[in-house]
C-alpha cells in the first residue's frame, strides 16, 4: 500500500486527463492541503474545479 500511495504522489494530479510534462518537471503540492502535486500552475487550475471538493487545510 504505502508503494502504491509514493507512486500516486509523484505524478501530477492531472497525469489523468491531460498532463505529458510532469515527469520532466518539479512537482509542486498544492498549498492548501498539501495531498495533491502539479506539474505546473495551468495543470492546478485546470484540475481545481475537481479538486476543490475535497480541499482543506490540515487542522494540525
Amino acid at each position: 500500500m504505502k508503494g502504491e500511495v509514493d507512486q500516486r504522489w509523484d505524478v501530477c494530479a492531472a497525469k489523468a486527463s491531460l498532463c505529458t510534462v510532469s515527469d520532466k518537471r518539479k512537482l509542486r503540492e498544492c498549498s492548501k492541503c498539501h495531498t495533491v502535486r502539479y506539474c505546473c500552475p495551468e495543470h492546478q487550475r485546470a484540475h481545481w474545479k475537481e479538486h476543490k471538493g475535497t480541499c482543506f487545510a490540515p487542522a494540525f
